[in-house]
Protein backbone atom coordinates (compact mmCIF):
# COMPACT_ATOMS: atom_id res chain seq x y z
CA UNK A 1 0.00 0.00 0.00
CA UNK A 2 1.26 3.44 -0.88
CA UNK A 3 1.81 5.47 2.26
CA UNK A 4 0.98 9.16 2.34
CA UNK A 5 2.76 10.77 5.26
CA UNK A 6 4.67 13.87 6.27
CA UNK A 7 7.81 12.25 7.73
CA UNK A 8 9.57 14.78 9.89
CA UNK A 9 13.31 14.48 10.23
CA UNK A 10 14.23 18.03 11.22
CA UNK A 11 15.88 18.09 14.61
CA UNK A 12 14.41 21.54 15.16
CA UNK A 13 11.06 19.90 15.76
CA UNK A 14 12.36 17.96 18.72
CA UNK A 15 12.34 20.14 21.47
CA UNK A 16 -4.02 17.66 29.87
CA UNK A 17 -7.24 17.54 28.28
CA UNK A 18 -8.24 18.77 24.86
CA UNK A 19 -11.62 18.19 23.33
CA UNK A 20 -13.40 18.27 20.03
CA UNK A 21 -16.18 20.78 20.48
CA UNK A 22 -18.12 19.95 17.33
CA UNK A 23 -17.55 16.23 16.78
CA UNK A 24 -16.81 13.89 19.70
CA UNK A 25 -16.38 10.84 17.47
CA UNK A 26 -13.71 9.84 15.02
CA UNK A 27 -15.98 9.35 12.00
CA UNK A 28 -18.02 11.94 10.16
CA UNK A 29 -20.33 10.97 7.30
CA UNK A 30 -21.86 13.16 4.64
CA UNK A 31 -25.22 12.51 3.08
CA UNK A 32 -23.53 10.58 0.28
CA UNK A 33 -21.13 7.65 0.37
CA UNK A 34 -18.04 9.56 1.50
CA UNK A 35 -16.87 8.88 5.06
CA UNK A 36 -13.96 10.52 6.87
CA UNK A 37 -12.09 9.07 9.84
CA UNK A 38 -9.84 11.34 11.91
CA UNK A 39 -7.80 9.96 14.81
CA UNK A 40 -7.59 10.61 17.67
CA UNK A 41 -11.18 11.46 18.52
CA UNK A 42 -9.98 14.00 21.12
CA UNK A 43 -6.65 15.36 22.31
CA UNK A 44 -4.89 15.63 25.61
CA UNK A 45 -3.14 18.93 26.20
CA UNK A 46 -0.15 19.69 23.96
CA UNK A 47 2.96 21.79 24.47
CA UNK A 48 5.13 23.99 22.19
CA UNK A 49 7.50 21.99 20.00
CA UNK A 50 5.49 18.78 20.40
CA UNK A 51 4.83 16.87 17.18
CA UNK A 52 1.10 16.18 17.07
CA UNK A 53 0.48 13.66 14.30
CA UNK A 54 -3.18 13.48 13.26
CA UNK A 55 -4.33 10.52 11.17
CA UNK A 56 -7.01 10.80 8.50
CA UNK A 57 -8.52 8.33 6.05
CA UNK A 58 -11.57 8.53 3.80
CA UNK A 59 -13.64 5.69 2.37
CA UNK A 60 -16.71 5.22 0.22
CA UNK A 61 -16.99 4.89 -3.53
CA UNK A 62 -14.14 4.69 -5.99
CA UNK A 63 -11.55 7.05 -7.37
CA UNK A 64 -9.06 9.57 -6.10
CA UNK A 65 -10.14 12.09 -3.49
CA UNK A 66 -8.59 15.05 -1.70
CA UNK A 67 -7.83 15.22 2.02
CA UNK A 68 -7.05 18.72 3.27
CA UNK A 69 -6.45 20.36 6.63
CA UNK A 70 -6.68 23.92 7.94
CA UNK A 71 -5.45 25.15 11.31
CA UNK A 72 -6.31 28.28 13.30
CA UNK A 73 -3.76 29.25 15.92
CA UNK A 74 -0.03 29.59 16.56
CA UNK A 75 1.28 26.33 15.08
CA UNK A 76 2.68 24.86 11.90
CA UNK A 77 0.78 22.30 9.82
CA UNK A 78 2.24 19.90 7.27
CA UNK A 79 0.92 18.95 4.73
CA UNK A 80 -2.23 20.94 4.06
CA UNK A 81 -3.62 18.89 1.15
CA UNK A 82 -3.00 15.40 -0.26
CA UNK A 83 -4.67 13.41 -3.03
CA UNK A 84 -5.32 9.79 -2.04
CA UNK A 85 -7.19 6.65 -2.97
CA UNK A 86 -9.99 5.41 -0.68
CA UNK A 87 -8.63 3.84 2.50
CA UNK A 88 -5.16 5.39 2.35
CA UNK A 89 -3.89 7.00 5.56
CA UNK A 90 -2.64 10.58 5.69
CA UNK A 91 -0.62 12.06 8.55
CA UNK A 92 -1.12 15.77 9.25
CA UNK A 93 1.58 17.03 11.63
CA UNK A 94 0.96 20.00 13.90
CA UNK A 95 3.76 21.67 15.91
CA UNK A 96 2.53 24.32 18.40
CA UNK A 97 4.55 27.53 18.32
CA UNK A 98 6.59 29.07 21.11
CA UNK A 99 3.92 31.68 21.84
CA UNK A 100 0.98 29.29 21.89
CA UNK A 101 0.65 28.31 25.61
CA UNK A 102 -2.70 29.37 27.01
CA UNK A 103 -4.35 29.24 23.59
CA UNK A 104 -6.31 26.70 21.59
CA UNK A 105 -5.65 25.34 18.11
CA UNK A 106 -8.62 24.55 15.88
CA UNK A 107 -8.06 21.91 13.22
CA UNK A 108 -10.47 21.08 10.41
CA UNK A 109 -9.91 18.06 8.15
CA UNK A 110 -11.96 17.80 4.95
CA UNK A 111 -12.44 15.01 2.41
CA UNK A 112 -13.66 15.96 -1.08
CA UNK A 113 -14.51 14.07 -4.25
CA UNK A 114 -16.74 14.84 -7.22
CA UNK A 115 -18.59 17.62 -5.47
CA UNK A 116 -19.15 15.66 -2.27
CA UNK A 117 -17.53 16.98 0.90
CA UNK A 118 -17.34 15.92 4.54
CA UNK A 119 -15.37 17.54 7.38
CA UNK A 120 -14.27 16.73 10.94
CA UNK A 121 -12.93 19.27 13.45
CA UNK A 122 -10.59 18.90 16.43
CA UNK A 123 -9.51 21.35 19.14
CA UNK A 124 -6.16 21.30 20.95
CA UNK A 125 -5.35 23.13 24.18
CA UNK A 126 -1.74 24.32 24.49
CA UNK A 127 0.07 24.48 27.82
CA UNK A 128 3.66 25.25 28.85
CA UNK A 129 5.48 22.05 29.82
CA UNK A 130 9.13 20.99 29.49
CA UNK A 131 10.22 17.81 27.77
CA UNK A 132 12.65 16.42 30.33
CA UNK A 133 11.81 12.73 29.87
CA UNK A 134 13.43 12.20 26.46
CA UNK A 135 16.58 10.45 27.84
CA UNK A 136 14.62 7.73 29.65
CA UNK A 137 12.17 7.39 26.76
CA UNK A 138 15.11 6.85 24.39
CA UNK A 139 16.68 4.27 26.72
CA UNK A 140 13.41 2.32 26.83
CA UNK A 141 13.00 2.59 23.07
CA UNK A 142 16.43 1.10 22.56
CA UNK A 143 15.57 -1.86 24.81
CA UNK A 144 12.44 -2.57 22.79
CA UNK A 145 14.34 -2.11 19.53
CA UNK A 146 17.02 -4.62 20.58
CA UNK A 147 14.30 -7.18 21.29
CA UNK A 148 12.51 -6.50 17.99
CA UNK A 149 15.74 -6.82 16.03
CA UNK A 150 16.47 -10.19 17.63
CA UNK A 151 12.95 -11.66 17.79
CA UNK A 152 10.92 -9.88 15.09
CA UNK A 153 13.41 -9.32 12.30
CA UNK A 154 10.63 -9.36 9.69
CA UNK A 155 9.59 -5.90 10.88
CA UNK A 156 12.83 -4.37 9.63
CA UNK A 157 13.49 -2.51 12.90
CA UNK A 158 17.16 -2.55 13.92
CA UNK A 159 19.59 -0.58 16.05
CA UNK A 160 20.37 1.39 12.87
CA UNK A 161 16.76 2.56 12.46
CA UNK A 162 16.49 6.34 12.77
CA UNK A 163 13.74 7.79 14.96
CA UNK A 164 12.30 11.22 15.67
CA UNK A 165 10.86 11.58 19.17
CA UNK A 166 8.27 13.77 20.84
CA UNK A 167 6.62 14.03 24.22
CA UNK A 168 2.88 13.42 24.36
CA UNK A 169 0.31 13.86 27.14
CA UNK A 170 2.40 16.43 29.05
CA UNK A 171 1.46 17.10 32.67
CA UNK A 172 0.71 13.43 33.44
CA UNK A 173 3.03 12.45 36.28
CA UNK A 174 2.25 8.79 37.07
CA UNK A 175 2.41 7.20 33.63
CA UNK A 176 4.75 8.93 31.19
CA UNK A 177 4.06 9.00 27.46
CA UNK A 178 6.45 9.39 24.53
CA UNK A 179 6.28 8.77 20.78
CA UNK A 180 8.95 7.88 18.25
CA UNK A 181 8.59 7.90 14.46
CA UNK A 182 10.74 6.09 11.93
CA UNK A 183 10.08 6.16 8.20
CA UNK A 184 7.78 3.14 8.48
CA UNK A 185 6.68 2.93 12.12
CA UNK A 186 5.17 4.86 15.00
CA UNK A 187 6.35 3.55 18.38
CA UNK A 188 4.38 4.62 21.43
CA UNK A 189 6.08 4.11 24.80
CA UNK A 190 4.61 4.47 28.28
CA UNK A 191 6.14 3.74 31.66
CA UNK A 192 4.80 3.62 35.21
CA UNK A 193 6.67 5.80 37.71
CA UNK A 194 6.49 3.68 40.86
CA UNK A 195 8.25 1.05 42.97
CA UNK A 196 10.40 -1.51 41.09
CA UNK A 197 7.90 -4.37 41.15
CA UNK A 198 5.29 -2.21 39.39
CA UNK A 199 7.63 -0.22 37.15
CA UNK A 200 6.40 -1.60 33.85
CA UNK A 201 7.03 -0.08 30.46
CA UNK A 202 4.80 -0.79 27.46
CA UNK A 203 5.26 -0.23 23.77
CA UNK A 204 3.04 -0.35 20.72
CA UNK A 205 3.87 -0.23 17.04
CA UNK A 206 1.69 1.27 14.32
CA UNK A 207 2.65 0.91 10.67
CA UNK A 208 2.42 4.44 9.31
CA UNK A 209 0.04 3.41 6.55
CA UNK A 210 -2.44 2.07 9.12
CA UNK A 211 -4.81 3.77 11.58
CA UNK A 212 -4.33 1.46 14.57
CA UNK A 213 -1.45 -0.16 16.49
CA UNK A 214 -0.83 -3.80 15.65
CA UNK A 215 2.00 -4.98 17.93
CA UNK A 216 2.53 -4.59 21.69
CA UNK A 217 5.29 -5.44 24.17
CA UNK A 218 5.85 -4.95 27.90
CA UNK A 219 8.99 -4.82 30.04
CA UNK A 220 7.71 -6.02 33.45
CA UNK A 221 10.19 -3.85 35.40
CA UNK A 222 12.28 -1.37 33.43
CA UNK A 223 14.29 -0.60 36.58
CA UNK A 224 15.72 -4.11 36.28
CA UNK A 225 18.26 -4.17 33.42
CA UNK A 226 17.67 -7.92 33.01
CA UNK A 227 13.90 -7.57 32.60
CA UNK A 228 13.13 -8.47 28.98
CA UNK A 229 10.18 -7.46 26.78
CA UNK A 230 7.32 -9.90 26.34
CA UNK A 231 4.19 -9.86 24.22
CA UNK A 232 1.46 -7.57 25.51
CA UNK A 233 -1.85 -6.63 23.83
CA UNK A 234 -1.27 -3.43 21.83
CA UNK A 235 -3.16 -0.28 22.67
CA UNK A 236 -6.45 -0.14 20.74
CA UNK A 237 -5.85 3.46 19.64
CA UNK A 238 -2.92 5.77 19.01
CA UNK A 239 -1.46 7.74 21.93
CA UNK A 240 -1.74 11.50 21.61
Amino acid sequence: MRRIAAFLIAAALLPGCGSDASDPTSTSSGEGSLQLIVEPAAFWQVTPGQMVVVLASATGGEGEMSLSATLAGDASLDPDRVNVEPGEVVEFTIVPGAGSPGSTLDLAVTAERAGEQVAVSRRLEVIEWPDDIAPLATELRDRFVAYLEAERSELGITTETEWVGTITKPQILVVMHYLFFSEDWEMGITWHVTVPEHAWSRMYLRARDELEPSIGLEIPSYLDPDSLPADYPPEPTIDR
